[in-house]
């Protein structure tokens, strides 16, 4: 969260939060720090856990692939806003456009919770 609002991340035609994959040896809050810094260039300090989902996705012609992804609400205690490709855009939202942005109701939900938890 940065003043209030929370930071979407548009790749293609979609709006998301960052996120990533656990490294050997990481912990679910580690890869979140490490993961936003790779992201988006923002060093972040975890404030709360949001919760775990599960979805699943098939890229043509490959196998489906089974990713749990754990949810943590963070703010940011340095760096700049620098986007890693393949995303190309970012925005501050607040609760309301959140609402109306984000693609995924399952991202939808998880901003609710955060804005409930600050």
């Amino acid at each position: 969260m940065i003043e209030g609002r929370c930071l979407a991340l548009r790749r293609g035609g979609e709006w998301v939060f960052p996120k990533g994959h656990l490294e050997a040896g990481e912990r679910p809050p580690e890869t979140a720090v490490r993961e936003v810094r790779e992201e988006c260039g923002l060093d972040v300090r975890i404030i709360a856990p949001l919760g775990t989902t599960r979805y699943e996705f098939q890229a043509p012609g490959e196998a489906a692939h089974r990713k749990w992804v754990h949810w943590f609400v963070a703010e940011p205690t340095g760096g700049h806003v620098r986007l890693e490709p393949p995303f190309e855009e970012s925005r501050l939202l607040d609760a309301r456009a959140a609402q109306t942005l984000l693609t995924h109701d399952s991202d939808r939900e998880l901003a609710d919770r955060a804005f409930r938890t600050r």
